[in-house]
């Protein structure tokens, strides 16, 4: 299987002041780190995010140990 992992961070559009026509975001500090193999975070801290997705990706990389 392919493994395709992608992180998406979560924004939010930030309240608009009176009379203003121009949208506005910002990061909400939360973030999901997804892969095709079924590997799903969850919505998480964004550091948490890319830890445990740096993680799945090492742990995919590494031979299994030898007995």
């Amino acid at each position: 299987m392919k493994h395709a992992l992608e992180f998406h961070k979560d924004i939010r559009q930030k309240p608009a002041e009176p009379g203003d026509e121009w949208a506005e975001f910002e990061a909400t500090g939360t973030a999901r780190a997804f892969c095709s193999c079924g590997f799903d975070t969850g919505t998480v801290a964004t550091a948490d995010a890319v830890r445990l997705g740096r993680e799945h990706h090492h742990a995919l990389k590494t031979p299994a140990p030898r007995e």
